[in-house]
């Protein structure tokens, strides 16, 4: 005589072992070893940065249209420090990314001479979550993730612009004004992650966010990894290509008004461990 309660739980147990697999080829097997481990993720890189900007302080407005040479010419520096910091655990990544650009370019207001000073620091911080789409990642063969996130970008940005001399030499400066802002964004992006083999690997990213601080905020990037192993860490060269985009306008009495993209290569590394 068959029993009643084990024929009732077989139905169950195939319903869960199809349920199972379908989230294991997705990247989501709950009782995988890799869903209970936690590693660390830091990636010091640095981007050499081209500007393109519309930017005015009251009634002061100038364009800013600068290649990286020119920038390195005019400016105190024309690179951006970044880096990047992330705790795993599973599938599940809590991750800061941080920014610093300051540039100096000579400028204009109408026929006036000026130059402009603009300091940029972002912070971006969120949560991801990675699906498997094609292969097992880390298995050393062809492998494809993709890992949307959601989170928010703090926004700082502080910028100057003066000049517009009349009469000779040293005489009266016309035009001297600055405005700062700073405020916290959403934003919504995702990343994906392609291993072409045990050792070279692309990522691309992007997202956008804005409506709360600024207008609108959005980043794009593509980069091409090499992995390695240093002294028992994973490593990983990136060489690749990154666009940022911030679109300002605080209002007020003396409203700063500030559409900037900053673009360029990016080179850096990437450590988990």
């Amino acid at each position: 005589m068959t029993n009643s309660s084990s024929a009732a739980r077989g139905p169950s147990r195939r319903i869960a072992a199809v349920f199972g697999l379908a989230l294991g080829s997705i990247g989501m097997a709950p009782n995988s070893a890799s869903a209970e481990s936690v590693s660390f993720t830091v990636a010091p890189y640095l981007w050499v940065t081209s500007a393109s900007a519309n930017i005015a302080i009251g009634g002061a407005s100038t364009q800013i249209n600068k290649s990286f040479f020119d920038l390195l010419r005019e400016s105190e520096t024309a690179f951006a420090f970044s880096g990047y910091g992330a705790v795993h655990y599973g599938n599940w990544s809590f991750f800061l990314e941080g920014l610093y650009s300051r540039l100096t370019a000579d400028t204009n207001v109408g026929p006036l001479p000026t130059q402009t000073r603009s300091i940029t620091s972002l912070l971006d911080f969120g949560l991801s979550y990675r699906l498997g789409m094609v292969g097992v990642p880390g298995s050393g063969g062809w492998a494809m993730s993709l890992e949307p996130y959601v989170g928010g970008r703090y926004v700082n940005l502080s910028t100057r612009i003066q000049g517009g001399f009349a009469g000779p030499a040293g005489g009266t400066r016309t035009i001297d004004v600055n405005k700062s802002f700073s405020g916290v964004d959403p934003i919504f992006g995702a990343r994906l992650m392609t291993e072409i083999d045990q050792r070279w690997r692309v990522t691309l990213a992007g997202d956008v966010g804005g409506g709360a601080a600024t207008n609108l905020t959005w980043s794009a990037s593509g980069l091409l990894g090499y992995r390695f192993e240093m002294g028992g860490v994973v490593s990983t060269l990136w060489l690749g290509y990154k666009a940022l985009g911030i679109d300002l306008n605080t209002g007020g009495n003396l409203p700063l008004r500030v559409n900037q993209v900053l673009h360029g290569p990016v080179i850096g590394s990437s450590f988990r461990f």
